[in-house]
């Protein structure tokens, strides 16, 4: 009898601790999330943009070498030879989203590498749940539409499908920078 209420004794401010901890997490979460603050994507995504890396959306095996996902292209681009070049002359390419729906892009290998469905001009629009969908609908009416990994007011993670040529077919991220 005396050992079941040593262990209850026991148990009550274990659990007592236990109970302040993990009430500490939550209110630690709350105040985290209150800190970051969702972006309207609709409002933030109007603007030009202006393209800072091109990353590998998955992990992937080239050759052996396994090369994870966020990995800049950029720096594999010296191994792949001609395919390389294309992806480096992306490297100043600009966005721009108008309020009106309408888009521009300029740059290199926009038509040929990034965006050959919609090109450089046409509408866009955010779709799916909580707009987490980049729309893109050039001026022939072809759809094309692209995940939104991450945005905040001044950064935008965009993935699109590239056919590189002479290495094949892989989700790569588009960073951009919003330009004031």
């Amino acid at each position: 009898m005396k050992k079941t209420l040593f262990r209850l004794s026991m148990g009550i401010p274990i659990l007592l601790l236990l109970i302040f901890c993990s009430s500490c997490n939550k209110e630690d979460d709350i105040k985290r999330i209150q800190l970051s603050k969702p972006v309207d994507r609709q409002t933030a995504i109007v603007g030009t943009w202006k393209q800072t890396d091109l990353q590998l959306g998955v992990t992937a095996d080239l050759g052996g070498t396994t090369v994870p996902a966020g990995y800049s292209v950029y720096k594999l681009a010296p191994a792949l030879g001609p395919a390389g070049q294309a992806i480096l002359a992306t490297q100043d390419n600009t966005y721009t989203f108008n309020a009106d729906g309408s888009f521009s892009f300029e740059g290199m290998m926009l038509n040929e590498l990034l965006f050959p469905v919609t090109g450089t001009s046409g509408k866009w629009e955010l779709i799916v749940h909580n707009r987490a969908v980049l729309k893109l609908t050039s001026k022939d009416d072809e759809e094309d539409p692209h995940w939104i990994n991450d945005m905040t007011s001044k950064t935008f993670s965009l993935q699109a499908w590239v056919e590189i040529p002479g290495v094949g077919t892989a989700p790569l991220d588009i960073i951009m920078e919003k330009q004031e």
